[in-house]
């Protein structure tokens, strides 16, 4: 018999949790790079102002842990699994073969306690999901490519206009005099720094701001790169010697998972991003990886690029009581007034 039970916890308490959650990451049949305890440590100490409550599921009478997962909740009652915008999926660790049964329990949780919640929001979740009480569930597409035995393996599989048009780009590449390579983990501060920094010159250029690409983001990939079970790579692309494009690359049980990437404006020309794609297919291959998985966003290059489309699940869960619609409406209110309150400021900045 299995219990559930839900706990308030601060970030520096996760430590006690360390060896629970590194045993489930072994026995999950879905791991992800994204609910590992170095991912989720790293987030909840860089990122989280907000209260944190553990969710934990074990045999009766202190049997073994076949669930974790850590949840912020902000100040209207919403719940969401941790992680916030710089992490795709925000879910539970489940060890094999319970992952339904979590779903259940906690939506038994949430209708015996409806003044508890006001909304629940979750990613990259199981169809089970849909038990919670109020969930709606959403497809979002995720482009993968399963990688063959060689590189060569990889462009026969393509087109051959395809195949034709990316050794075209290396070959310009190869004229170039640019070239992508791996940084040393002991500059890997000063390349984290650059990937801010590029990200930031190439939105600038295409008129976007990207908000979630900041100061807490280095820190966090910074202490990704020094944690034990996740494994950070940086890897530069080089024109004529110098940097002019970084891409930081996760890897996790077989699967490579380019994170982000930045790039100087002015070599745009050379494809930075396709070189990189390229590259990590390759790295991926050499290091023994079956699979490379670029995160949500179906980008026309991606699939040209021989990735497939997986459908991956969002829930957004609304509790039905009135009491939860109240504080939701609260929420309304209370966002309308911070929103009018900065617009006020940044005009008086002005």
């Amino acid at each position: 018999m299995l219990a559930l039970s839900l706990q308030p916890i601060e970030a520096g308490e996760l430590g006690a949790w360390e060896t629970s959650w590194r045993g489930l990451e072994q026995s999950s049949a879905d791991p992800s790079v994204y609910t590992t305890y170095d991912w989720i440590r790293a987030w909840a100490d860089t990122y989280s102002d907000r209260r944190l409550v553990l969710a934990h599921v074990s045999a009766a009478h202190g049997g073994d842990t076949v669930a974790l997962a850590l949840i912020e909740v902000d100040r209207i009652r919403g719940w969401r699994f941790a992680g916030g915008e710089v992490t795709p999926r925000r879910a539970p660790l489940t060890a094999a073969g319970h992952e339904a049964m979590l779903w259940h329990m906690l939506a038994d949780w949430l209708q015996a306690h409806p003044r508890a919640w006001s909304t629940f929001d979750a990613c990259e979740v199981p169809r089970c999901g849909e038990a919670l009480p109020g969930a709606r569930l959403e497809a979002q597409r995720t482009p993968c490519l399963a990688l063959p035995a060689s590189f060569e393996a990889y462009l026969a599989a393509l087109p051959s206009k395809r195949r034709g048009e990316l050794r075209r780009r290396l070959r310009l590449a190869e004229r170039e005099h640019a070239h992508v390579r791996e940084v040393p983990a002991e500059r890997h501060g000063d390349a984290i720094a650059d990937f801010v920094r590029l990200h930031r010159q190439r939105a600038l250029a295409k008129r976007e701001h990207h908000a979630l690409v900041d100061e807490r983001l280095t820190r966090l990939l910074t202490r990704i790169s020094a944690a034990a079970g996740v494994e950070l790579s940086i890897f530069e692309l080089c024109h004529r010697d110098a940097r002019v494009a970084i891409d930081v690359r996760l890897s996790h049980r077989g699967v490579i998972y380019p994170y982000n990437l930045g790039w100087e404006p002015s070599v745009a020309r050379l494809a930075p991003g396709v070189l990189l794609a390229l590259n990590a297919i390759a790295d991926g291959i050499a290091r023994g990886a079956h699979t490379v998985d670029l995160g949500p966003g179906e980008q026309r290059y991606k699939l040209e690029l021989g990735f497939t489309s997986r459908a991956r699940l969002r829930l957004h869960a609304v509790n039905p009581s009135a009491w939860g619609s109240t504080m939701r409406v609260t929420g309304e209110v209370y966002q309308r007034l911070r929103s009018a309150v900065a617009a006020r400021k940044l005009a008086i900045s002005r």
